[in-house]
């Protein structure tokens, strides 16, 4: 019978058993006086061995499961109807009561002892099987474990309260050179490569019982050293003494390689990376210098001709500042006639996608002024995006110039005329001149 099935049962026959056990204490109790002045007071006297083995016997299945409840129950009955039948000779009472009484007791105490006998015969038989069982189970797990055990890449170990080492994982062999049998015995202590890091670990551990990640270098068989990270902890029996310890080595020593590696290549980096930024600042020192210093206007704008950045000149040139026109959709910079915004649209796509424009046209200042201006457009790059750089030399007086000698030209090429027309009738009045004095001569 399993214990979920009856555990109602159970319940009752441990009260029946002790409610049994109460009335026998009580009626042993009341008995004790008269006994002591009855002439059969012999024969409880006689019985009080066997009552105190049977109580014994109760203390004894009661430590056991509910199986031996039949066992209880019926050795109550036994003392139960021992009490009666000492306590008939005791009193007046009938004997025929009495012993029929006793007999009832007797005959289920036989029935509930062997009943119990056969329960805890059948209980100990499935506890046999089930032990069996429990036995196969382990040494599987056994198997199991040992197979773990063997086929561990970290070290596994185990000291005594001395620190000796009690128990290894074959892995240090592969780990340490190391085989087990030359490791057990030893205490650990003995493999620390550093006696200050042993101190610090040996404190901590005293300190919390434990360590986690601990980096600790030890000693391989040929004497060199190999950093491993620990996780150890100590282990108490159940008066909390302390047992010894227990841990995982994890061997980090490529790990620690590579780190050291890593860190010299990102040092070296970090001076490539930091020659390289400060000769990139010096570029761009010299082209904010070159952009800033140059005569002609230059002014950065996006696909959508918005203002980007402007040099000094340009704001000379145009009034504006840069502040009244970066990221400012309300100003915009005139540096083309509007009337000739679809000309001036071509132009710029046509620079953006990559072939340089050259264009005269006329701009408009701050105070509404215009003038004349070449613009070269071209292509380049600004904050990873590409834009327009936008060239404007102011040719206003050149433009004067070149009218005004357009006009000399004009009064020279008039004068030229007339000159060359004079001569013409220089030589005609001379050549007529000539013809009269031949004329005259002859």
């Amino acid at each position: 019978m399993k214990r979920m099935e009856t555990s109602t049962f159970d319940k009752i026959t441990s009260l029946t058993a002790t409610i049994l056990i109460n009335i026998f204490l009580g009626v042993v109790w009341f008995s004790v006086f008269p006994v002591m002045e009855h002439p059969h007071w012999g024969h409880l006297v006689e019985g009080i061995p066997y009552v105190v083995g049977m109580l014994f016997s109760l203390y004894f299945f009661s430590k056991y499961p509910y199986n031996v409840n039949y066992l209880k129950i019926g050795m109550v009955c036994f003392l139960y109807g021992f009490s009666i039948k000492m306590y008939g000779e005791l009193t007046t009472n009938p004997p025929f009561l009495v012993e029929t009484i006793t007999l009832l007791f007797s005959g289920a105490g036989v029935i509930m002892v062997t009943i119990g006998f056969l329960s805890l015969f059948n209980f100990t038989k499935e506890n046999l099987v089930i032990l069996g069982e429990k036995e196969k189970e382990l040494m599987e797990n056994e198997e199991k474990y040992r197979t773990i055990f063997n086929s561990l890449t970290d070290i596994y170990y185990r000291t005594d309260e001395n620190m000796r080492i009690t128990i290894i994982s074959p892995s240090v062999k592969e780990v340490g050179g190391y085989d087990p049998e030359e490791v057990i015995g030893k205490k650990a202590h003995d493999f620390y490569f550093n006696s200050l890091e042993r101190d610090i670990f040996v404190k901590q551990l005293k300190e919390k019982g434990y360590v986690k990640d601990f980096e600790l270098k030890l000693l391989t068989k040929e004497g060199d050293a190999i950093v491993v990270s620990s996780n150890v902890k100590m282990f108490y029996d159940n008066n909390n003494q302390i047992l010894g310890l227990e841990g995982v080595l994890h061997d980090i020593t490529k790990r620690k390689e590579m780190e050291v590696a890593l860190q010299k290549a990102n040092t070296s980096l970090e001076k490539n990376v930091a020659a390289r930024t400060t000769e990139l600042n010096s570029v761009k020192e010299n082209l904010n210098n070159i952009f800033n210093n140059t005569s002609d206007a230059l002014i950065l704008a996006d696909r959508e001709n918005n203002i980007l950045d402007m040099n000094k000149s340009a704001e000379t040139l145009f009034g504006f500042t840069k502040e009244d026109l970066i990221n400012n959709t309300e100003v915009k910079l005139e540096y083309y006639d509007q009337s000739q915004i679809e000309t001036a649209d071509v132009l710029q796509s046509l620079a953006l996608d990559g072939s340089p424009q050259i264009v005269e046209w006329k701009g408009k200042k701050k105070d509404g002024t215009s003038f004349d201006e070449e613009v070269l457009l071209n292509k380049t790059e600004y904050n990873e995006q590409d834009v327009l750089l936008i060239t404007v030399r102011d040719i206003t007086e050149r433009k004067k110039l070149e009218e005004k000698a357009k006009k000399q030209m004009a009064d020279l090429t008039r004068f030229q005329k007339v000159t060359i027309g004079r001569e013409l009738k220089m030589a005609e009045l001379k050549k007529e001149i000539q013809e009269l004095k031949s004329r005259i001569n002859s």
